[in-house]
């Protein structure tokens, strides 16, 4: 169960962020010693790697150097603290949350504002966080709340950017996003409110729902709101669902409720049926390389599960059969007689 911050202690962290007008407040703030500040400045601050994207891409993640990463934590707790307070209803994304919070901001509540509705458009952000510029991270610090002078802005502005604009992979990119993104929200929401529908946005997805067929120029004022924001859409993401259509936000299917949908339980069974292969095999094959990759899918089908749990309703019923599964993995292995080739899984 993740331990989440009192009301009181965020507020106490939003107000010592926005206390400090100078470089040298922040930087005691963030308790930086010169020779922190001199080593950040020497060091090779971020290595390369890529992970794949579900249409077969690489994305490109800028991992920090381990001195600034740490930095970058502390700077995102903060600000993290001051969007809680200044935050658009409609953000649901890389939002804090806290103990007893009445309107928590996840995937599930985000897409629970869409229930019930008869016609959808889901919009997306290309390239979100590197769409937001050194210098249009610099024109949000400017504004309230906050009211650094130039030099703390332009230092903030040096330790959370790279190759100027966000990097994918810093600690302090989804915050920073969120902030860059609070003019966008405002004009979203008044252009959904011209055409009595509901908005939300969940990091680079934006959603519009409504009980009503809306009129066509929707999906077009809906583009033109984005690139005069200086932010680019994504054209071949954007997708219109009408009445009886099976309607997806952010990978949940909604209706009456928010479900998992079929796709995410096949991925799950996919998961136990590895399991079971990769546990038979270290029955004949005991290794530890085996039995780490058995326990890495356990973690992953865990997940799921608590994923699952979170929805709730219909999907408890599921979580049961699942659960059943992995109990009885171990009882089958006893009439288990052989692993055939083709039954082990290639990507571990």
């Amino acid at each position: 169960m993740v331990n989440l911050p009192s009301l009181r202690y965020v507020r106490a962290q939003k107000n010592k962020w926005l206390a400090c007008v100078s470089l040298h407040s922040l930087q005691h703030l963030l308790k930086l010693s010169l020779r922190k500040i001199q080593h950040l400045e020497k060091v090779k601050k971020y290595t390369f790697f890529t992970i794949p994207k579900k249409n077969g891409s690489e994305r490109i993640i800028e991992n920090p150097d381990d001195t600034l990463k740490e930095l970058q934590r502390n700077i995102n707790s903060y600000l993290q603290a001051v969007y809680y307070f200044v935050k658009h209803p409609a953000s649901y994304g890389f939002c804090m949350n806290v103990k007893r919070d009445k309107y928590p901001c996840t995937v599930y509540t985000h897409a629970l504002q869409h229930t019930g509705c008869q016609y959808l458009l889901n919009a997306d952000l290309k390239d979100f966080f590197h769409t937001i510029t050194w210098q249009k991270l610099f024109e949000v610090l400017q504004n309230p709340p906050f009211i650094h002078d130039q030099d703390c802005i332009k230092w903030i502005c040096d330790i959370t950017t790279h190759s100027n604009r966000l990097p994918m992979g810093a600690p302090t990119s989804p915050v920073l996003s969120n902030l860059a993104a609070g003019k966008l929200d405002l004009a979203m929401t008044a252009l959904a409110n011209k055409f009595q529908c509901k908005y939300t946005r969940f990091a680079d997805d934006l959603s519009f729902s409504s009980g009503n067929l809306y009129p066509d120029n929707l999906k077009k004022d809906v583009v033109q709101t984005i690139q005069e924001h200086g932010f680019v859409p994504n054209l071949q993401k954007i997708k219109e669902y009408g009445k009886g259509d099976i309607k997806i936000i952010t990978g949940l299917q909604v209706a009456e409720h928010v479900t998992l949908g079929a796709a995410y339980w096949q991925k799950t069974d996919m998961l136990v049926q590895q399991l079971k292969a990769i546990k038979c095999l270290l029955q004949t094959r005991p290794s530890i390389t085996i039995h780490n990759q058995a326990e890495d899918i356990k973690e992953r089908i865990n997940g799921f599960l608590a994923f699952a749990q979170m929805i709730g309703g219909p999907e408890n019923e599921k979580i049961q059969q699942v659960e059943a599964r992995l109990g009885n993995i171990e009882e089958e292995l006893e009439v288990y007689e052989s692993l055939a080739w083709d039954e082990i899984p290639y990507q571990f």
